[in-house]
């Protein structure tokens, strides 16, 4: 990850109410070779695509899809519940890239199973609680903002009590 001192933040506007938060990520497999704190957000190693930012979420996820392209090398499995059970599923080390150009390095992955929704990452409360994020819908317009790192306590009810 980046300096703890730089600030790291985007945005993402939408012109009516969003069901669902979804930026774009970048991802690439590790390279034994080379070390990956060197990778910034413009090597064409990484391979942006569609993700979906999920507090549900406790760890980030990758689709099957996805990682059968990048072949990302399996490290085990971890037993996850869902809405639907238990399950055991694959789990992977790559390096994520987020649109505010921080990478972060070596992360777990866990596998999800892609739905033909073009959506092959979830950004989980892995990444997210190492920052602040903030979700305004504010005259019928969706506004998302995710910054690293954490710069103080956005509290809505003590707004409105000053």
């Amino acid at each position: 990850m980046n300096s703890p001192n730089t600030m790291n933040a985007f945005t993402k506007v939408h012109d009516g109410i969003a069901p669902n938060i979804f930026t774009n990520a970048g991802i690439c497999a590790l390279s034994p070779f080379e070390e990956s704190e060197m990778l910034t957000p413009d090597d064409n190693r990484f391979q942006w695509r569609k993700a979906l930012w999920d507090t549900g979420a406790t760890q980030s996820c990758i689709s099957d899809r996805l990682a059968r392209d990048l072949a990302l090398e399996l490290v085990g499995f971890v037993e996850i519940g869902s809405a639907v059970g238990i399950h055991s599923v694959p789990i992977y080390y790559a390096n994520l890239a987020l649109p505010n150009r921080l990478v972060f390095h070596e992360i777990e992955l866990v596998q999800f199973t892609y739905t033909g929704d073009d959506c092959d990452l979830i950004i989980g409360m892995d990444i997210m609680t190492q920052g602040d994020l903030a979700l305004t819908n504010f005259e019928g317009r969706t506004v998302f903002s995710f910054r690293i790192p954490s710069r103080h306590v956005v509290d809505f009810e003590a707004e409105e009590t000053h």
